[in-house]
């Protein structure tokens, strides 16, 4: 570990020594290289996360440009996920940083999701989450979800002793009803602000400092200006989350 580099980190006295090492030898998966994810990604590798994996199948479009910073006009039609990797693995050498350039699934959570010890959903689609979501639950991994649209957006975490994801919206949503940036827009910064924010939560967690991380739910209108915390509790509605945490 390159000392000297994350020295700015080692000054925090909730981080320390000791706290970069635990960074330095933690797995983040990121599912998503959008705008979401370019930012959480960056925000992981700034911290010294010392093994990040990507999931990500997309290729690089014009129209991602207003928010998805790493990539420039010279990379389209190109894989996010190898253009991104290349472009971190310059920017942080003494990280090892890899990629699958496939969608999630299932199958793929059930074999690998073990390896690590946060997650992170960057995607734009509910199914997707809640696949990632109920993997990590089974398997008590930390998940930090964020969404953003337009001029807003809201996360949170779930940890292995938390309500879940099911406990706040039982069933997952219909596509149809989730609100997507090619239909409203969305402002780069918004997406900026909560992929920040993702991995500014994935931190804590990794390092234990927010006991109650994982009862809230943070929203923000740029628009207005406004940060808004809401209490997240278990439901005894979540079947789902009573069957895991029971087994």
């Amino acid at each position: 570990m390159q000392n000297d580099r994350y020295l700015r980190n080692i000054k925090l006295t909730e981080l320390g020594e000791y706290g970069q090492e635990v960074l330095f030898k933690a797995k983040a998966l990121v599912v998503g290289a959008g705008g979401l994810g370019c930012s959480a990604l960056y925000g992981l590798a700034c911290a010294g996360i010392g093994n990040i994996h990507l999931l990500d199948h997309d290729v690089i479009e014009l129209s991602n440009l207003n928010r998805q910073f790493a990539y420039t006009p010279s990379d389209l039609t190109k894989l996010k996920a190898s253009t991104i990797v290349q472009k971190l693995t310059q920017f942080a050498p003494d990280l090892k940083i890899s990629f699958d350039a496939v969608k999630v699934t299932d199958e793929w959570l059930d074999q690998y999701l073990s390896i690590y010890d946060v997650v992170l959903d960057c995607c734009d689609n509910f199914f997707a989450t809640y696949m990632i979501g109920d993997a990590c639950v089974k398997h008590k991994k930390k998940f930090i979800t964020v969404s953003a649209v337009a001029w807003r957006g809201q996360g949170y975490a779930v940890l292995p002793d938390s309500p879940c994801h099911r406990c706040l919206l039982p069933e997952c949503p219909e596509e149809s009803d989730a609100p997507r940036s090619a239909d409203y827009g969305i402002l780069g910064a918004v997406a900026h602000t909560f992929g920040s924010w993702q991995a500014t939560e994935a931190i804590k967690a990794l390092l234990d400092l927010d006991k109650e991380q994982g009862t809230r739910l943070t929203s923000y209108d740029a628009k207005i200006g406004r940060w808004k915390t809401m209490t997240r509790s278990y439901s005894q509605q979540c079947k789902f989350h009573q069957s895991v945490i029971h087994k």
